[in-house]
Protein backbone atom coordinates (compact mmCIF):
# COMPACT_ATOMS: atom_id res chain seq x y z
CA UNK A 1 0.00 0.00 0.00
CA UNK A 2 2.65 2.79 1.08
CA UNK A 3 4.54 1.55 -2.03
CA UNK A 4 1.97 2.54 -4.34
CA UNK A 5 1.39 5.61 -2.23
CA UNK A 6 5.16 6.65 -2.79
CA UNK A 7 4.77 6.56 -6.26
CA UNK A 8 2.00 7.99 -7.20
CA UNK A 9 -0.61 11.01 -6.24
CA UNK A 10 -1.53 14.54 -6.03
CA UNK A 11 2.05 14.88 -2.99
CA UNK A 12 4.16 13.37 -5.82
CA UNK A 13 6.83 16.48 -6.47
CA UNK A 14 10.25 16.94 -8.18
CA UNK A 15 13.43 15.44 -6.27
CA UNK A 16 14.48 19.43 -5.52
CA UNK A 17 11.30 19.83 -3.20
CA UNK A 18 12.84 19.34 0.03
CA UNK A 19 15.74 21.76 -0.81
CA UNK A 20 13.72 24.31 -2.28
CA UNK A 21 11.30 24.18 1.01
CA UNK A 22 13.95 24.37 3.58
CA UNK A 23 15.76 27.31 1.69
CA UNK A 24 12.47 29.46 1.86
CA UNK A 25 11.43 28.13 5.72
CA UNK A 26 15.12 26.89 7.12
CA UNK A 27 18.17 28.62 5.48
CA UNK A 28 20.01 29.43 8.51
CA UNK A 29 19.46 25.19 9.22
CA UNK A 30 19.99 24.49 5.59
CA UNK A 31 23.46 26.51 5.44
CA UNK A 32 25.18 26.09 8.45
CA UNK A 33 23.75 21.83 8.38
CA UNK A 34 25.53 21.28 5.17
CA UNK A 35 28.70 23.39 5.82
CA UNK A 36 28.53 21.34 9.38
CA UNK A 37 28.37 17.88 7.61
CA UNK A 38 30.96 18.53 4.92
CA UNK A 39 33.27 20.04 8.23
CA UNK A 40 32.46 16.77 10.20
CA UNK A 41 33.63 14.37 7.09
CA UNK A 42 36.19 16.74 6.40
CA UNK A 43 37.87 16.19 10.20
CA UNK A 44 36.57 12.79 10.78
CA UNK A 45 37.54 13.04 14.14
CA UNK A 46 34.27 11.62 16.24
CA UNK A 47 32.33 8.78 15.14
CA UNK A 48 29.06 10.20 16.27
CA UNK A 49 29.65 13.30 14.67
CA UNK A 50 30.48 11.37 11.23
CA UNK A 51 27.73 8.85 11.86
CA UNK A 52 25.18 12.46 12.31
CA UNK A 53 26.92 13.58 9.18
CA UNK A 54 25.67 10.56 7.24
CA UNK A 55 22.53 10.14 8.51
CA UNK A 56 21.64 13.90 7.59
CA UNK A 57 22.90 13.32 3.75
CA UNK A 58 21.34 10.10 3.79
CA UNK A 59 17.93 11.09 4.79
CA UNK A 60 18.08 13.90 2.89
CA UNK A 61 18.92 12.14 0.15
CA UNK A 62 16.13 8.97 0.42
CA UNK A 63 13.98 11.63 1.14
CA UNK A 64 14.69 13.59 -1.91
CA UNK A 65 14.44 10.42 -4.22
CA UNK A 66 11.00 9.04 -3.16
CA UNK A 67 8.48 10.88 -4.85
CA UNK A 68 6.16 11.35 -2.14
CA UNK A 69 6.66 14.63 -0.16
CA UNK A 70 4.93 16.92 2.08
CA UNK A 71 5.78 19.47 4.52
CA UNK A 72 5.55 17.72 7.60
CA UNK A 73 7.99 14.98 6.73
CA UNK A 74 10.46 17.97 6.32
CA UNK A 75 11.33 17.65 10.20
CA UNK A 76 13.19 14.60 9.61
CA UNK A 77 15.64 16.13 7.60
CA UNK A 78 15.86 19.48 9.99
CA UNK A 79 16.69 17.59 13.13
CA UNK A 80 20.36 16.18 11.56
CA UNK A 81 21.16 19.06 10.06
CA UNK A 82 20.40 21.06 13.10
CA UNK A 83 22.73 18.61 15.43
CA UNK A 84 25.07 19.83 12.17
CA UNK A 85 24.43 23.33 12.70
CA UNK A 86 25.42 23.08 16.46
CA UNK A 87 28.67 20.92 15.28
CA UNK A 88 29.82 23.74 13.29
CA UNK A 89 29.26 26.41 15.73
CA UNK A 90 30.80 24.31 18.46
CA UNK A 91 33.63 23.90 16.23
CA UNK A 92 34.09 27.62 14.76
CA UNK A 93 33.77 29.47 18.55
CA UNK A 94 37.16 29.35 19.40
CA UNK A 95 40.04 32.11 19.85
CA UNK A 96 40.50 34.38 16.59
CA UNK A 97 36.45 33.18 15.41
CA UNK A 98 34.71 33.47 18.43
CA UNK A 99 33.50 36.82 17.30
CA UNK A 100 32.77 35.79 13.94
CA UNK A 101 30.84 33.11 15.05
CA UNK A 102 28.79 34.04 17.74
CA UNK A 103 27.68 37.21 14.95
CA UNK A 104 26.80 34.50 12.53
CA UNK A 105 24.73 32.63 15.60
CA UNK A 106 22.84 35.53 16.46
CA UNK A 107 21.90 36.54 12.94
CA UNK A 108 20.95 32.95 12.25
CA UNK A 109 18.51 32.89 15.38
CA UNK A 110 17.20 35.96 14.58
CA UNK A 111 16.02 35.43 11.19
CA UNK A 112 14.84 32.07 12.46
CA UNK A 113 12.99 33.74 14.96
CA UNK A 114 11.52 36.04 12.30
CA UNK A 115 10.46 33.24 10.26
CA UNK A 116 8.91 30.87 12.28
CA UNK A 117 6.61 34.56 14.04
CA UNK A 118 5.92 35.41 9.81
CA UNK A 119 4.32 32.08 9.28
CA UNK A 120 3.11 31.20 12.09
CA UNK A 121 1.13 34.83 12.96
CA UNK A 122 1.38 36.74 9.56
CA UNK A 123 0.98 34.49 7.26
CA UNK A 124 -0.30 31.71 8.20
CA UNK A 125 -2.66 31.11 5.47
CA UNK A 126 -0.61 32.46 2.83
CA UNK A 127 -0.19 29.74 -0.14
CA UNK A 128 2.94 31.30 -0.80
CA UNK A 129 4.39 29.25 1.99
CA UNK A 130 5.61 25.74 2.03
CA UNK A 131 4.49 24.45 5.20
CA UNK A 132 0.99 26.42 4.81
CA UNK A 133 -0.51 23.13 4.25
CA UNK A 134 -4.56 22.37 4.25
CA UNK A 135 -5.05 25.09 6.44
CA UNK A 136 -7.94 27.54 7.37
CA UNK A 137 -8.09 30.77 5.80
CA UNK A 138 -9.06 33.48 8.02
CA UNK A 139 -12.03 34.48 5.87
CA UNK A 140 -13.54 31.41 7.68
CA UNK A 141 -13.49 33.58 11.07
CA UNK A 142 -16.23 36.03 9.39
CA UNK A 143 -18.46 32.94 9.54
CA UNK A 144 -17.92 32.71 13.17
CA UNK A 145 -18.74 36.28 13.77
CA UNK A 146 -21.65 36.60 11.66
CA UNK A 147 -23.37 33.20 13.70
CA UNK A 148 -22.30 35.48 16.85
CA UNK A 149 -24.04 38.43 15.46
CA UNK A 150 -27.25 36.16 14.57
CA UNK A 151 -28.00 34.65 18.18
CA UNK A 152 -26.76 37.99 19.92
CA UNK A 153 -30.00 39.56 18.23
CA UNK A 154 -31.89 35.73 18.63
CA UNK A 155 -33.97 35.09 22.29
CA UNK A 156 -32.42 31.92 21.67
CA UNK A 157 -28.90 33.21 21.92
CA UNK A 158 -26.15 29.90 22.03
CA UNK A 159 -29.18 27.82 22.65
CA UNK A 160 -30.12 28.36 18.79
CA UNK A 161 -30.60 25.50 16.24
CA UNK A 162 -28.13 24.80 13.85
CA UNK A 163 -27.68 22.81 11.37
CA UNK A 164 -23.99 22.24 9.37
CA UNK A 165 -25.03 20.03 6.41
CA UNK A 166 -20.90 20.89 5.02
CA UNK A 167 -19.08 17.42 5.16
CA UNK A 168 -15.66 19.73 5.62
CA UNK A 169 -16.48 22.13 8.41
CA UNK A 170 -13.50 21.29 10.94
CA UNK A 171 -12.61 23.84 12.66
CA UNK A 172 -16.48 24.73 13.05
CA UNK A 173 -16.83 22.68 16.38
CA UNK A 174 -13.89 24.36 17.98
CA UNK A 175 -15.54 27.27 17.47
CA UNK A 176 -19.41 26.70 18.28
CA UNK A 177 -18.05 24.52 21.36
CA UNK A 178 -20.54 27.19 23.62
CA UNK A 179 -23.57 26.67 21.23
CA UNK A 180 -26.02 23.77 22.33
CA UNK A 181 -27.89 22.69 19.24
CA UNK A 182 -25.88 22.29 16.26
CA UNK A 183 -25.95 18.93 14.19
CA UNK A 184 -22.78 18.29 11.78
CA UNK A 185 -24.81 16.06 9.31
CA UNK A 186 -21.91 15.75 6.61
CA UNK A 187 -25.00 15.45 4.19
CA UNK A 188 -28.30 17.55 3.02
CA UNK A 189 -31.28 17.35 5.65
CA UNK A 190 -34.81 18.19 5.71
CA UNK A 191 -34.24 20.59 8.49
CA UNK A 192 -36.26 23.65 9.65
CA UNK A 193 -33.40 25.14 12.08
CA UNK A 194 -32.79 28.66 11.79
CA UNK A 195 -29.13 28.36 10.41
CA UNK A 196 -28.01 26.17 7.79
CA UNK A 197 -24.53 26.21 6.49
CA UNK A 198 -23.48 24.21 3.49
CA UNK A 199 -20.61 23.33 1.16
CA UNK A 200 -20.81 25.68 -2.09
CA UNK A 201 -21.66 22.50 -4.33
CA UNK A 202 -24.60 21.85 -2.23
CA UNK A 203 -26.08 24.89 -2.91
CA UNK A 204 -28.35 23.81 -5.21
CA UNK A 205 -29.47 20.84 -3.22
CA UNK A 206 -29.58 23.18 0.02
CA UNK A 207 -31.78 25.69 -2.07
CA UNK A 208 -34.50 22.92 -3.18
CA UNK A 209 -34.43 21.53 0.11
CA UNK A 210 -35.52 24.75 2.14
CA UNK A 211 -37.14 26.60 -0.16
CA UNK A 212 -38.37 29.76 -0.41
CA UNK A 213 -38.31 30.13 3.85
CA UNK A 214 -34.32 31.14 3.96
CA UNK A 215 -32.01 33.33 2.02
CA UNK A 216 -28.53 32.84 1.59
CA UNK A 217 -26.82 35.05 4.06
CA UNK A 218 -23.17 34.81 3.13
CA UNK A 219 -20.12 32.99 1.61
CA UNK A 220 -17.17 32.44 3.32
CA UNK A 221 -13.60 30.33 2.29
CA UNK A 222 -13.18 27.24 4.85
CA UNK A 223 -9.56 26.52 3.21
CA UNK A 224 -9.03 26.32 -0.25
CA UNK A 225 -11.43 24.45 -2.20
CA UNK A 226 -13.74 24.21 0.19
CA UNK A 227 -16.13 27.07 0.83
CA UNK A 228 -19.01 27.46 3.31
CA UNK A 229 -22.54 29.04 2.18
CA UNK A 230 -24.37 30.13 5.14
CA UNK A 231 -28.27 30.05 4.92
CA UNK A 232 -29.94 32.04 7.32
CA UNK A 233 -34.19 31.57 7.57
CA UNK A 234 -35.65 34.81 7.11
CA UNK A 235 -37.83 35.02 10.06
CA UNK A 236 -34.84 34.80 12.41
CA UNK A 237 -32.89 37.36 10.97
CA UNK A 238 -34.13 39.76 8.12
Amino acid sequence: YWTKTGQSGIYNREWSTYLSWLWQEEAPILVLGAIGTALALFRARSYLIVFCAFWSMGIFAAYSLVPYKTPWLALSIILPLTIMAGYLIGETYKPGTRALTAVVTGAALLFSLYQAIDVSFVNYDNDAYAYIYAHTKRDFLGLVSEIDAITAANPAKKDIGIAVVSPEHWPLPWYLREYTHVGYWGHVVDTSEPIVIALKPQVPEVERQLGGQYREFSTHELRPGNTLVMFVRKDVYP
